[in-house]
């Protein structure tokens, strides 16, 4: 039994090794290529190109630990950005704009785990099904047109720089911090595991498994809350629809980094790594002037050899625990 841990672990760090691997390849070559690909600036656009998936990812991070899956972040996020912008437009103060911004993306949030865990639809169906409403809402709210966001004080907040870092960058750091806190060093994060990795266990040794999923959707929109205020701060402006592409990468980056998409293991540092992966290979090949569909083809592979690898991992050790 023994050895067939070690070589389930062995097979489980070489999983994390080939992406290591990958990433530093792709580094060389493109800073043999890319003039200035590693220079100080070069290295402050890929933090900044890297930010937003980041933070989103990080939300989904927590989903996918508790075991379910939150397809709704991209475009969750314009419902609270358009929702801050049309209120400053209309004279609503700043702190009030911020708050109802903020309750739009916890009651989708809430929704998201209340319809999963109460009614007993899959995560995927009923995120879906709230991306298809925030998409709506957030064209109704803004008149289908970018809202201009002119509030100095919320530029400086989510935009501009600090101590030459781009606030982006800063924001990216701290909210990664605080998620790595909650995941992995308070209860709420041990519960997160527990009920992702057994949820009949966890009932069990007494968590209320229900609350706990509800908790971690509601942890994600915090995070999508505070994509949206960046993107306004990098922008200027509240768009509907700006984060719907990036609803893919936001579940991709936390897999590549090491969370199990079967839930019961998270990693936030993982999901670092796996958003700064992908912003090296988009950012590569775009200034080597690579069409658009050469990156899906490849992040694609990337995805289908990493989830083997974890299905294979996950097998292993099921049959482990039966032997």
């Amino acid at each position: 039994m023994e050895s067939i841990y070690g070589y389930v672990k062995y097979i489980e760090k070489l999983k994390n090794l080939v992406i290591y691997i990958t990433m530093v390849i792709m580094i060389i070559l493109f800073s043999i290529f890319v003039p200035g690909f590693l220079s100080l600036d070069g290295i402050i656009t890929l933090l900044t190109t890297m930010a937003i998936v980041c933070i989103l990812g990080i939300g989904v991070t927590f989903v996918l630990t508790v075991g379910e899956i939150d397809i709704s972040t991209g475009a969750l996020m314009s419902v609270p950005s358009v929702v801050v912008a049309v209120l400053l437009k209309n004279g609503v103060s700043l702190f009030i704009a911020l708050m109802l911004a903020l309750l739009s993306a916890l009651l989708i949030g809430y929704l998201n785990g209340v319809v999963t865990t109460k009614i007993g639809i899959p995560s995927f169906i009923t995120t879906l099904g709230t991306s298809g409403i925030a998409m709506g809402l957030s064209r109704i709210i803004s008149g289908n047109t970018p809202v201009s966001v002119e509030d100095k004080f919320i530029l400086s907040l989510f935009g501009k720089d600090l101590l030459g870092l781009p606030k982006i960058i800063l924001w990216m750091i701290l909210l990664t911090i605080i998620g790595y806190f909650l995941l992995h060093k308070t209860r709420f994060g041990r519960n997160l595991h527990c009920v992702g990795d057994n949820r009949e266990a966890a009932y069990l040794y007494g968590i209320n498994v229900k609350r706990t999923i509800i908790l971690a959707f509601v942890v994600c929109s915090i995070y999508v809350f505070f994509a949206g205020m960046l993107m306004i701060g990098k922008t200027s402006f509240a768009t509907p629809g700006e984060g719907e592409s990036l609803v893919l990468d936001a579940i991709v980056a936390p897999v590549i980094g090491g969370t199990s998409i079967r839930g019961g293991k998270g990693s936030i540092i993982g999901t670092f790594i796996g958003a700064l992966f992908l912003a090296i290979v988009s950012s590569g090949l775009f200034y080597l002037a690579f069409p658009s569909w050469t990156t899906n083809i490849l992040i694609g592979t990337i995805i289908i050899i990493v989830l083997t690898i974890s299905s294979l991992i996950d097998k292993w050790q099921k049959e482990m625990e039966c032997k």
